[in-house]
């Protein structure tokens, strides 16, 4: 601890006390003792890819928080790497009132809702929101193929995947 002044204090009960003060930005607990492991960067990625991962953070700030625990971890990515994190970020981060919506969308209609309000879902369920052919290539064909049918039947449109494109 680094404060700006310790005071010399007595209370009620006549016993000394320290008072510690600190200015913002100060150090209160300096750790030189930093641990780098790789693993704890695979963890952040299974926090991300299964939808745990806080909404207290906001939107805007979740690809450096993300790159942040990587760099402190060792793990080096370039400018592409940034990019694909800020992609997955975008298609994972949903409108909590409507999940079939990306967060992204949201702020951009509206820029003045709160950042932290996105729902980050799992990427399991991302396909059930793209495309049927991804919806049906996914890890779990069968519950999208009932999502397929129920959006079928609301007369939801249907969106071509790229791989659709390609393929076709």
């Amino acid at each position: 601890m680094q404060p700006l002044n310790i005071v010399e204090i007595r209370n009620n009960d006549g016993e000394k006390e320290w008072k510690l003060i600190f200015n913002k930005g100060s150090a209160f607990i300096k750790n030189k003792n930093i641990v780098i492991d790789s693993a704890v960067a695979s963890k952040m990625l299974d926090i991300v890819m299964l939808g745990y991962f806080p909404n207290v953070i906001p939107y805007e700030e979740i690809a450096k928080y993300w790159t942040d625990v990587n760099n402190f971890n060792g793990v080096g990515l370039s400018a592409m790497g940034q990019k694909i994190i800020e992609m997955i970020i975008s298609e994972l981060c949903r409108d909590p009132q409507n999940q079939a919506r990306a967060f992204r969308h949201k702020l951009r209609d509206n820029p003045k809702t709160d950042k932290t309000k996105y729902k980050m879902i799992n990427i399991r369920l991302l396909p059930k929101y793209n495309s049927f052919f991804s919806s049906l290539t996914s890890g779990d064909p069968r519950g999208n193929l009932i999502s397929i049918i129920g959006r079928s039947r609301n007369g939801e449109g249907q969106r071509e995947s790229p791989v659709e494109q390609a393929i076709l």
